[in-house]
C-alpha cells in the first residue's frame, strides 16, 4: 500500500489465491475478515487487482460489511462507484487465473465495509477482508 499525490490518493495491490490459506480463496494470504484495510476519508483509491490462483476465478468489490454472505450476488452496487471489478458476480468472465484489472474509486464516506470475491460460494466460503474509511485514518493494515 502506498500513499502518493501528497497524501490524496491510495495504490494498493491485491492479489486473489496468494498462496493455499483458505484453500486459496483468500486475498493477499487473508480471509473471513481477519485483516481490515484502513484509508483515510476523502482520498481516490487505486486497486491493482490480480488472481494467482492456479485453480479459480475470482472477482473484488468493495460493499457494505455484512459478516456473513449469499451464496450467490444477483444485482450488485458497490459501496463506491467505481469499486467493483468486471464479470464479477461470474464463474465463467471474472478475473481468470494470471489476470489483472485496476478499479479506481473515490474513498468518500467513513464506514466500515468489505472487500469481496462475488463469485459465487467465495464470499459465502471467507473470501473477504476489511476495508475501512476514517475520517482521521491513516493509510494501514490493522489485524
Amino acid at each position: 500500500m502506498t500513499l502518493d499525490d501528497g497524501g490524496r490518493s491510495a495504490t494498493l495491490s491485491i492479489v486473489a489465491g496468494e498462496g493455499s490459506h483458505n484453500d486459496g480463496w483468500n486475498f493477499n494470504g487473508h480471509s473471513h475478515g481477519d485483516v481490515t484495510v484502513v484509508v483515510p476519508l476523502g482520498i481516490d483509491v487505486s486497486i491493482r487487482f490480480s488472481n494467482e490462483d492456479p485453480a479459480n476465478r475470482h472477482s473484488l468489490a468493495i460493499l457494505q460489511s455484512a459478516g456473513r454472505f449469499p451464496i450467490a450476488f444477483d444485482a450488485v452496487t458497490p459501496a463506491f462507484a467505481g469499486a467493483i471489478t468486471s464479470g464479477a458476480t461470474s464463474s465463467t468472465e471474472s478475473t481468470p487465473r494470471g489476470g489483472s484489472e485496476t478499479i479506481a474509486f473515490a474513498a468518500d464516506r467513513v464506514g466500515d465495509y468489505a472487500l469481496v470475491c462475488l463469485v459465487p460460494a467465495h464470499a459465502a466460503s471467507g473470501m473477504w477482508i476489511g476495508f475501512a474509511v476514517e475520517d482521521a485514518g491513516e493509510l494501514a493494515l490493522r489485524r
